[in-house]
């Protein structure tokens, strides 16, 4: 048990917190009176809790830069780490529709540098595209078909 509470204690120095949170819980389920853990769990918890915070703040910053992609990456992995954090399911669901909007917008530009025979600007715009829209939505796979023709010189 000593060496299980050592391992908890160096999981949290090093900043491993839901790792750190579960051998914590494993100790107490076991032992619910040993040592500190219920303070240590609770040390787990709190850092658990900032990281999920410094993501949503990483996120927002990513969004407000443009980079919306990984602004919904950072926004996920603070879902993760803290699934009651509320506010994320909010902020993916309208990341997303932001994402679905202006992949639609720049898919439709990208069809028209492409009609106009501007292949590099309309390749460009594709990949934009790409990491914009979700893998289902039907103009993906067009967008994604259409970026590989233009990279390999086709019309």
């Amino acid at each position: 048990m000593f060496e299980r509470y050592r391992q908890a204690e160096s999981l949290l120095q090093a900043g491993r917190f839901s790792e750190a949170a579960v051998e914590v819980a494993a100790i107490a389920a076991e032992e619910p009176s040993y040592q500190a853990v219920a303070a240590l769990l609770l040390d787990a918890r709190r850092g658990i809790a900032a990281q999920a915070k410094q993501a949503v703040d990483a996120g927002s910053a990513l969004e407000s830069g443009g980079d919306l992609a990984a602004a919904l990456s950072q926004y996920e992995r603070a879902r993760q780490l803290d699934p009651s954090l509320t506010a994320t399911e909010s902020l993916i669901r309208q990341l997303r529709e932001r994402m679905a909007k202006e992949g639609a917008q720049l898919y439709t530009r990208a069809k028209q540098y492409d009609a106009l025979g501007r292949s590099t600007e309309a390749a460009d715009l594709y990949d934009r595209v790409l990491k914009l829209l979700p893998s289902d939505d039907p103009n993906y796979g067009l967008a994604q078909a259409r970026v590989k023709v233009l990279r390999s010189g086709g019309r």
